[in-house]
């Protein structure tokens, strides 16, 4: 498998599904590039640079938890990797697991998910900023005490931009291009069921985004040099990704 990393090919690689996804959803480039800048000008002192990020995850095994309806089961079973493993909640998934006393290392968002308050006071959050989550950049952004600011715009000199469109999907590109040895997806279900921790209510829309996440864990699976598994208790196969029940995950992690 041949790797093309990012930075080499100067976004190229995300440019065309970026269009795509503008053309489908009726994204405004100007509106994603309006909430770069905010987030990169509100981020302050709370900033943490893509080294730090990458000194946690360059050469670890990363599971990376959706907020499908396989969450909470996955949470219960893959818990048990807590030690050998870097956690990655994406989104609202970070609930499921601070209810079963876990803070993930990092929780990657664009903060739709988040109900009342920032679940995480430990984990470092990888903030997206999009056109239609300006008020809630300005809103949660000043209580989170560590934030990575990501955009699927042009990069800033501090907000980054490695592709990926849904919290889950862009989780697992951030991890590839951390260089993670492994990238295990749990929660991932991408049927036409919505996890209760999601952060959107609306059917129709959530599973035409899930249709392209899918899309895009697909095509990451042609690029990457990690090792890339599913071990999601239900759902949809994702392409690139092999099915492995928790047992075996169990003994891949561990050998």
């Amino acid at each position: 498998m041949t790797c093309v990393m990012w930075e080499e090919l100067d976004l190229s690689l995300w440019w065309p599904w970026y269009r795509r996804i503008r053309r489908a959803f009726g994204f405004r480039l100007r509106d994603d590039r309006y909430a770069a800048k905010v987030l990169g000008e509100i981020v302050g002192g709370r900033f943490v640079g893509m080294e730090e990020v990458q000194h946690a995850i360059r050469g670890k095994n990363v599971v990376v938890f959706g907020a499908g309806p396989s969450l909470e089961r996955d949470v219960r079973e893959l818990s048990r990797f807590r030690d050998d493993c870097i956690f990655i909640a994406a989104d609202g998934a970070s609930r499921a697991l601070v209810r079963e006393g876990i803070e993930p290392d990092f929780v990657v968002t664009d903060l739709d998910g988040i109900v009342g308050s920032v679940p995480c006071s430990n984990s470092i959050y990888i903030v997206h900023a999009h056109g239609d989550n300006v008020k809630l950049l300005s809103k949660f952004v000043p209580e989170i005490r560590a934030v990575h600011p990501t955009t699927q715009a042009e990069p800033l000199q501090n907000v980054f931009n490695y592709g990926g469109f849904t919290d889950g999907d862009r989780a697992c590109f951030i991890a590839d291009e951390m260089k993670a040895r492994m990238i295990v997806l749990a929660g991932m279900d991408f049927g036409k069921e919505i996890g209760k921790y999601s952060g959107s209510k609306e059917n129709t829309l959530t599973v035409k985004k899930m249709r392209y996440a899918r899309r895009l864990l697909s095509f990451l699976s042609s690029i990457s040099a990690s090792e890339l598994y599913n071990a999601t208790s239900k759902g949809i196969e994702i392409h690139g990704f092999r099915r492995v029940g928790h047992e075996e995950l169990e003994a891949i992690i561990r050998a």
